[in-house]
């Protein structure tokens, strides 16, 4: 999974630079300054990879992801999701919190 997680990093990045947070629009950026929880899905017999992202300055107010997934509601363009498809690495969704 480490690798998928890299490949939904990248896929973000190159794929949506100008609308995202000033703060994640570099892979460094994004890796050092943003958490990001993650899971796989298997929709029609295709496997995909999901990102919920949120900055590191706000993960203290947020309850530890190891027993459940973070929610956030309202949280500004500073959260936000996105999925790829495994099989391509190219990102099929990103949907933000607010507006980017």
């Amino acid at each position: 999974m480490p690798t998928q997680i890299h490949r939904l990093d990248r896929a973000v990045v190159s794929s949506r630079n100008g609308r995202l947070p000033a703060g994640a629009r570099t892979l460094r950026g994004l890796q050092s300054g943003y958490a990001v929880e993650v899971v796989g899905i298997v929709r029609s017999s295709r496997r995909f990879v999901y990102g919920s992202y949120y900055p590191l300055s706000m993960q203290e107010g947020i309850k530890s992801a190891s027993t459940s997934p973070t929610i956030v509601c309202d949280g500004g363009s500073r959260f936000f999701g996105a999925e790829i498809d495994v099989s391509t690495g190219r990102l099929v969704h990103i949907a933000f919190n607010g507006r980017p």
